[in-house]
């Protein structure tokens, strides 16, 4: 049978992630349809292996070789500030968000995290992602870039304060998420405005990066006029028109 279906009809979440045999090494393949895992953790993941090989094929080729486990709220304190200690400056990443009312959905961050003070990250690679009750991928529109927001409130992705396209709470243990946003192609991925959580978990992807090379590279992006007061910073505005 076709190599591809093999790898699909593993029955045990371990064995799709274990790509070595006799006859290959793991450089003969830069870009796997099964990821190669490190820091790897038991009982870490909530994820079968029909979700891996649909997460890991609408990845860019260079980031499906290499997953790097950072975070689990079933190996790590279940708070924001944990989060951000683990994911923070590890370049692109997937989240998996699985709600109390099963669904399950997630995100693919594109660039590092970082507090992000109120501004964003990310780029138009982004992409949110539903896995139950049904697989689907939603892009960016181009409309905006608010792809990337986190402190140690929150975590998001999409839209805007209110109406974010997913959003954690500060001690993961509910979120929100809308569809009418202008970020991503998205639906309410919940199934309802806001959700109670049951597991969350991040994966780093790719190689390793250098933390302090990702700090320098890693800059917000903030909202150009400053409003307050009715105010307008024309000089700013003029410099992005001409």
């Amino acid at each position: 049978g076709h190599p591809e279906i093999g790898k699909m009809q593993k029955d045990v979440f371990d064995d799709i992630f274990d790509t070595k045999d006799d006859d290959k090494t793991e450089e003969d393949d830069p870009a796997p349809l099964v990821p190669v895992p490190s820091d790897f953790e038991e009982n870490c993941s909530c994820l079968d292996n029909a979700s891996i090989l649909f997460i890991n094929t609408n990845l860019l080729l260079e980031y499906r070789k290499n997953w790097r486990f950072l975070y689990s709220t079933k190996s790590h304190g279940r708070s924001m500030n944990e989060l951000i200690s683990k994911i923070s400056y590890r370049g692109p990443t997937v989240i998996i968000v699985k709600a109390s009312n099963g669904k399950m959905f997630g995100a693919h961050a594109s660039t590092s995290w970082c507090d992000t003070d109120g501004g964003w990250v990310g780029n138009g690679e982004c992409f949110l992602f539903s896995i139950e009750p049904k697989m689907a991928v939603f892009h960016s529109t181009g409309k905006d870039e608010n792809f990337q927001s986190l402190s140690s409130d929150s975590l998001a992705m999409g839209g805007s304060k209110g109406s974010y396209g997913l959003e954690l709470n500060d001690d993961l243990s509910s979120g929100t998420c809308c569809a009418d946003i202008q970020t991503f192609h998205t639906i309410q991925l919940a199934g309802d405005s806001s959700f109670e959580v049951d597991h969350v978990e991040v994966w780093g992807l790719g190689p390793e990066p250098d933390m302090d090379t990702e700090r320098a590279n890693t800059q917000p992006r903030k909202p150009n006029l400053s409003t307050r007061g009715g105010n307008v910073d024309m000089l700013d505005l003029e410099s992005q028109i001409m």
